[in-house]
């Protein structure tokens, strides 16, 4: 459940975001549209509730790339967890 609503607000977010950069919504004819979609690529994302599969928005021309899907917060995630694999491999309390 929390991945399927995590799902559904991350992909209602991009297509706001590519909407905001073509200038128009999926769809919609406009004189201030910039650029216009074409399709969609298949990226899976890794958090805390599970590896999710994601639909990002491909533009015509440009990159419309979402800033949550970058990889140095992914990165900054896995040192957290192994800093913590290490405590509890060192023994360390949880007092210290």
């Amino acid at each position: 459940m929390p991945r399927a609503m995590l799902k559904t607000f991350a992909e209602a977010v991009m297509s706001a975001q590519a909407s905001l950069q073509c200038g128009a919504g999926y769809g919609e004819r406009s004189e201030e549209r910039e650029n216009s979609r074409n399709g969609y690529r298949h990226r899976r994302w890794d958090t805390r509730v599970g590896t999710i599969d994601l639909a990002v928005p491909k533009l015509r021309s440009g990159v419309y790339s979402p800033e949550f899907l970058l990889t140095p917060r992914r990165r900054a995630e896995q040192a957290l967890v192994a800093v913590i694999c290490q405590a509890y491999v060192e023994g360390v309390s949880t007092r210290r």
